[in-house]
């Protein structure tokens, strides 16, 4: 090969580099109609977050919920916990009194 063909290749390699895009060549012209493409993607940015904002809502009224489910069930538990305790300790306690009648 001689020196002018490496040349060439080094040429060809060259121009086979790409850059990247520019705005204006991605969107094709900066006509109004580019305008009334970032519009719309504007609008469809602002409507994909609207959507975003109201699942958010409804994932924390939804925890909400299930947080003051968790505490009602903790609250049944510890009323029936008691009752069973107050109960125990009237028969412990009725049981004494017939023990300590007994001795007298």
């Amino acid at each position: 090969m001689t020196r002018a063909g490496a040349s060439n290749i080094a040429g060809a390699r060259q121009s086979r580099r790409t850059e990247p895009p520019s705005l204006t060549s991605w969107l094709g012209t900066t006509k109004p109609r580019s305008t009334e493409m970032f519009t719309m993607y504007e609008a469809l940015a602002r409507e994909r977050m609207r959507e975003q904002h109201e699942r958010s809502q409804r994932e924390r009224v939804a925890s909400a919920l299930a947080t003051a489910r968790r505490w009602h069930r903790r609250e049944l538990h510890a009323r029936a916990a008691e009752r069973r305790h107050a109960q125990r300790a009237d028969r412990a306690a009725r049981a004494s009194a017939v023990v300590e009648a007994g001795w007298q």
